[in-house]
């Protein structure tokens, strides 16, 4: 009998996924939270996160600190808002603090400051400076790692170092924080070269390094602007940017990152609030954080039978136990 039960069930599976042709199958439709159970879920939130122990729920860094929130708000940037050039900068600095390989990272830094911190040069045709070229979040666990900073220090980073004119460079910085940073890429690079004249920024590498961007930069701009003529006081963290070694630590971009991410907070996080990327992400989190029940699997077929109970299967396999049939201890 059970035979028999096995083949009917293998054949009810064999027709299911005959009737779909791609991806999971057969699946089962992700559940809408009604208005009011997002509301109870964010009130949850709210009190579980209340800023003691890290960012306060649901605000502008709780968010971006989550893969998702991360990848949504950076979708609703450039696909809504067509900005997506301080976003990109964000990005790039995310993976460069996961890059492991000493020389790598050293010719990814040099193409960071290249791209995002030396004036761009003007397009012939319509005259505006060019920009880097647009790219996409394809990992997805690309994270953001949080300032370690005080709303004060915040505030007054974001007024020393943020123009919003963009004229030194297309991310908006203009102070202490982006000339020590380029200071610092250009007097690593002296000291690596040995006899060949100094050449600050590289626009390629030569074991084959790929990266999310490629872009054309000029040496010569970098020594222009290595702060000869500045007289601007060094950032408040200057050990991440005088350096002993040609190791650069992990931190080195953690300012500047900050900064601009909170110039895009101040000109859009209102907006995203009211967008359906912010709506997406809540009724994502609420499923996450909801309980697990038994309607949330698909039974596909009994992949096999015990003595008390039997096994079923799809991406995950549920084990079915008859506890009638055991034996208390």
């Amino acid at each position: 009998m059970e035979e028999l039960q096995d083949a009917i069930e293998d054949a009810q599976y064999v027709n299911a996924i005959a009737m779909v042709e791609e991806g999971p199958r057969p699946v089962l439709a992700w559940e809408i939270p009604s208005e009011e159970a997002v509301a109870e879920w964010r009130e949850k939130v709210r009190k579980r996160d209340d800023g003691e122990n890290g960012p306060e729920g649901l605000g502008f860094d709780w968010t971006v600190s989550h893969a998702l929130g991360f990848f949504l708000f950076s979708a609703y940037l450039k696909e809504k808002c067509d900005d997506y050039v301080r976003i990109n900068f964000v990005e790039e600095v995310a993976r460069w603090r996961i890059n492991r390989s000493r020389s790598k990272k050293m010719e990814k830094a040099r193409k960071l400051v290249t791209a995002y911190f030396m004036p761009r040069e003007n397009d012939e045709k319509t005259g505006e400076p060019t920009l880097p070229p647009k790219t996409e979040i394809e990992e997805h666990d690309l994270e953001r790692k949080l300032p370690s900073l005080s709303e004060d220090e915040m505030k007054n980073l974001y007024d020393e170092n943020f123009d919003l004119s963009t004229s030194k460079c297309c991310i908006g910085l203009d102070g202490p924080i982006r000339d020590a940073i380029v200071e610092t890429i250009f007097n690593v690079s002296n000291v690596e070269s040995d006899s060949a004249p100094p050449s600050p920024i590289r626009n390629g590498s030569d074991n084959g390094d790929t990266d999310k961007f490629t872009d054309e930069g000029s040496a010569s701009n970098v020594a222009e602007s290595s702060l000869t003529n500045d007289n601007k006081s060094s950032p408040r963290s200057s050990d991440s940017t005088r350096l002993p070694s040609l190791d650069l630590p992990n931190d080195f971009f953690d300012q500047a990152e900050a900064v601009v991410m909170e110039s895009l907070r101040k000109q859009y996080w209102e907006g995203f609030k009211e967008s359906p990327e912010h709506t997406k992400l809540h009724n994502f989190f609420w499923y996450r954080d909801r309980k697990t029940v038994e309607d949330d699997f698909f039974v596909m077929r009994v992949l096999g039978r015990g003595g008390f109970g039997l096994v079923t299967g799809q991406s995950f396999f549920i084990l079915f136990l008859s506890f009638s049939k055991l034996r208390p201890n």
